[in-house]
């Protein structure tokens, strides 16, 4: 980009990481691109919660530009950066209490799945990686209300379904990701607090398996509710709240494997 009298670029490829190799960091030219030197290594940029290769993706161009013209920032699928007092800080979110975060950004692309409480603009959002997202204000602002893997770190999980109980306030449900490496350990998870805490209800379902497509039948009775999911694409069901699960797929006319999604 330009900013003149100079030009500038950014060498951020996925090996720009310790040891910073030497055509890693920031360049200039001060007449019109036939001499370049290196004015930033890269060595103090930010990786935010990630490990260096992960944090330091393929920008995307043009979400960058469309912030400024001038290079002050970088934007990859997962994380938004700002160039700031000398080097690249993370600007994508702001720290709000102790394993919680307020999103003012693009946080590890887009929800996987989203649950609408109908209740007071509560909503829940499921992310790769980033796990379970809550807002109670309409999506003005959001909170992590992940539980606490040791996968994670407690700050993260992959989150591929929630369902949310709008007949009682606070009751969801969500398919996580134990695992943030293979093999992928997916469990159903229960709350009754909107995600303030979390128990665990995998009775039944495989335990190396994917979980998707977790569905509430919202005509069974609120206290035992019923709910369907898959697991390696086989169709499970419970009828006691998702305490316990059993295959759907034995009785015929359902396939045992494959790809279903409910």
């Amino acid at each position: 980009w330009w900013d003149l009298p100079n030009a500038y670029l950014l060498n951020v490829g996925l090996d720009a990481c310790s040891p910073i190799p030497a055509n890693a960091g920031k360049y200039m030219s001060s007449d019109g691109g036939v001499n370049w030197s290196r004015i930033d290594t890269g060595l103090t940029w930010e990786t935010g919660w990630s490990d260096c290769p992960h944090a330091r993706g393929i920008p995307d161009g043009g979400v960058a530009n469309a912030l400024s013209g001038k290079g002050e920032y970088w934007v990859t699928s997962q994380f938004v950066w700002r160039y700031t007092a000398g080097k690249f800080t993370n600007a994508f979110s702001t720290n709000v209490g102790p394993g919680r975060w307020l999103t003012t950004g693009i946080d590890n692309a887009v929800p996987v799945c989203i649950a609408d409480a109908q209740s007071a603009g509560t909503l829940y959002a499921g992310y790769y990686d980033l796990g379970l997202w809550r807002t109670q204000d309409g999506g003005v602002s959001w909170m992590m209300i992940n539980p606490s893997l040791p996968g994670w770190n407690g700050f993260g999980g992959n989150a591929s379904c929630v369902v949310a109980d709008s007949a009682r306030p606070g009751v969801l449900w969500a398919a996580i990701g134990e695992s943030s490496k293979a093999p992928y350990m997916f469990r159903v998870y229960r709350s009754t607090d909107s995600g303030g805490s979390w128990g665990q209800i995998s009775t039944g379902l495989p335990l190396t398996a994917f979980l998707y497509g977790l569905s509430m039948d919202r005509l069974s009775p609120v206290a035992t509710r019923k709910l369907w999911v898959t697991a390696n694409g086989a169709l499970y069901y419970s009828t006691d709240d998702g305490g316990t699960w059993q295959p759907a797929s034995t009785g015929g006319g359902l396939p045992t494997t494959g790809h279903l999604v409910t």
